[in-house]
């Protein structure tokens, strides 16, 4: 792994040899974070002053391009070392608040202009995103918030950004992988969930006099009782709000995970599909990639896969 700073003025600053890393690649929420330390050198204190952007490289490929967010430079009897953490691009939406606004009609175009490239997010692949009326922005709303509020009216989908700093406005292609003891698994954790997962969501429509109701039925049948009320106020679709399925969806999502840590890097991406059989951990089914983690420190790497499977 190497890495390199760009700076506000345009220049790139090759990282000395990294001592250690945690790079964090999520499906989206929350965005994908990298943490690495190397060799102070105190001439180069200026150029880390000024940079603005951190780019990891492995075998060639960009495996991480995000916004530098710190860094600390410590020198003692122990050594002299810098760490530096950043995020993804999403960063710079997320930083951003919008003013309120309102649209009859908005459109992807309306998205990408409005909270996307002003903060100089340039590379774009999108799909087929429908537009969405009467689309209403509040004030103090993110970028990030608008957008993702966009993609979930437009076309039930959420914004990732890839490795290389490009915004992904389109359903991901999964590939399709199998884990088993075989792997070297170093360890195995599987984690159900209850708390927080809705049985039965109702938005009701005071200005119309109706209601919307999803219901979780699997969660139900299983004994969970978990019925949420909310308002809804007209015909106007928040970017901050959600539907009734959409609600229930969001509080399923982790319900069942399962983390496993393999030595090495992980070549999977998050919204790839697993297949695990750890009959030795009582774990067995196929789930979705969600995040991974690369670390490295003292020379031990390692590759954690944090998977998503749903209540069935």
């Amino acid at each position: 792994m190497t890495g390199a700073v760009l700076t506000y003025g345009g220049e790139t600053w090759r990282l000395p040899p990294l001592i250690s890393w945690d790079l964090r690649r999520t499906d989206g929420d929350p965005c994908d974070s990298a943490s690495v330390t190397f060799p102070y050198e105190p001439a180069r204190l200026e150029i880390l002053k000024q940079a603005v952007r951190l780019r990891l490289t492995e075998n060639g490929k960009t495996v991480f391009f995000g916004v530098v967010d710190e860094f600390t430079a410590e020198a003692g009897t122990g050594g002299r070392t810098v760490a530096l953490s950043a995020r993804s691009l999403a960063a710079l939406l997320m930083d951003n608040q919008l003013r309120a606004a309102e649209f009859p009609v908005f459109q992807l175009s309306d998205a990408l202009d409005r909270f996307v490239r002003p903060w100089g997010v340039t590379r774009v692949e999108a799909g087929v995103l429908p537009p969405v009326r009467n689309f209403a922005v509040e004030t103090g709303t993110t970028c990030w918030q608008a957008l993702c509020g966009f993609c979930r009216h437009s076309a039930d989908l959420r914004p990732r950004f890839s490795a290389d700093g490009t915004l992904m406005l389109k359903t991901p292609s999964p590939s399709y992988w199998e884990l088993s003891g075989s792997a070297g698994v170093e360890r195995a954790v599987f984690r159900h969930k209850r708390y927080g997962v809705i049985s039965r969501q109702v938005l009701v429509d005071s200005r119309h006099q109706s209601a919307e109701t999803a219901d979780y039925a699997a969660f139900s049948a299983m004994g969970g009782s978990a019925q949420k009320v909310n308002l809804q106020r007209g015909k106007t679709t928040r970017a901050t709000w959600r539907t009734a399925k959409q609600r229930i969806d969001d509080s399923a999502r982790g319900a069942v995970t399962v983390t496993v840590t393999l030595p090495g890097p992980v070549a999977a991406e998050p919204g790839d599909r697993i297949r695990v059989d750890l009959p030795e951990a009582g774990i067995a089914g196929t789930f979705t990639l969600a995040e991974t983690r690369d670390r490295c420190d003292g020379g031990k790497r390692t590759g954690t896969l944090e998977l998503e499977g749903t209540i069935a």
